[in-house]
């Protein structure tokens, strides 16, 4: 049996405050009381309706795209009361393109006229908005040297979030005749290598000259590094102290962001065991750890902690 007793008049009692908590235009109550009541309840299809409006009324629209998505994909019975929820959701998250996408989706079925027409204006937005963000990055392009590190940063990641691959070739330029930050030379290959570009770039990071073929490229997140290096330095602290393996991963994720795409034997200058090995022993040393089983008499772990060290300096500057 369950340790929860319910009282039996704790449904009813419960969704009449929610009722009540709307009316008056309490949002916050009735959200926190729809929390305490699926603790213990099903939602019935119209209670769902209501807390799809509770949500709308609170803008919690990541919230509102969640569930109206989730009841949408159930086959609820009002699908056309909750496609405007999950498409306003939608736009209010700034996914124009998605928005767009959709309704012109819609458009081409066999649906209700009268809910295509409650669209349209969430169409228009979308496509107005669009429009705008892109001219936005046209501009940003064109003066992209004149920004400093964290406003370029913002820049690709709002290309990539909202897949807008039109400056391939200006990434392509930018990485051949400029001296860029290698943590926004890794996104920009990023970029490239998720907007499908297919061809050869050549550009000089960390003072290794670098040719590369974009589409011969792992993404960022399975690198060789991460695969070879952080997987065996990961399994290392698991065993050893387990304690500290979230903040080593998480430097080493850096490391990768900042040496990305050029092979880490080749900038280390090394075998991997002897990098994995180096990485232990510098994090050994500065968490105070010993171990017999390391070799800090290998004459290669100095360089390889040089190298690291120079990863890490590219972490604490941006500019």
């Amino acid at each position: 049996m369950s340790d929860i007793i319910i009282f039996p008049k704790l449904q009813g009692n419960l969704m009449k405050q929610i009722k009540a908590a709307m009316k008056r235009a309490d949002y916050e109550t009735a959200y926190d009381l729809f929390n305490d009541y699926e603790k213990h309840f099903e939602l019935t299809e119209d209670e769902h309706l209501i807390k799809l409006d509770c949500l709308y009324q609170l803008e919690s629209f990541l919230e509102l795209r969640e569930e109206s998505s989730i009841l949408l994909n159930q086959g609820h019975y009002a699908y056309s009361t909750i496609v405007p929820y999950f498409i306003e959701s939608l736009l209010k998250l700034k996914q124009y393109k998605t928005v767009i996408e959709l309704i012109e989706g819609l458009r081409s079925e066999d649906v209700d006229h009268k809910l295509i027409v409650s669209l349209m204006p969430f169409y228009d937005e979308a496509n107005h908005q669009l429009n705008k963000r892109n001219d936005a990055h046209l501009k940003f392009i064109q003066t992209f040297k004149d920004n400093d590190y964290n406003k370029q940063l913002e820049l690709i990641m709002e290309l990539i979030e909202s897949e807008d691959f039109r400056f391939q070739m200006s990434f392509v330029q930018l990485l051949e005749y400029n001296e860029i930050h290698p943590v926004i030379s890794s996104m920009m290959i990023e970029y490239l290598l998720l907007s499908n570009f297919k061809g050869e770039v050549k550009f000089t990071k960390l003072n290794v000259d670098t040719r590369i073929n974009v589409s011969n490229l792992n993404t960022m997140v399975h690198s060789s590094f991460m695969s070879e290096v952080v997987a065996e330095v990961k399994a290392y602290y698991e065993n050893n102290s387990p304690n500290i393996v979230d903040v080593i991963v998480e430097t080493m994720k850096l490391h990768n962001t900042v040496m990305h795409p050029i092979h880490f034997q080749t900038f280390f200058n090394s075998a991997t065991l002897t990098v994995v090995d180096a990485y232990i022993a510098m994090f050994n040393r500065l968490f105070n750890i010993e171990d017999s089983a390391i070799d800090l008499s290998n004459t290669q772990f100095e360089d390889i902690i040089k190298a690291i060290n120079l990863l890490e300096n590219y972490n604490l500057i941006h500019e």
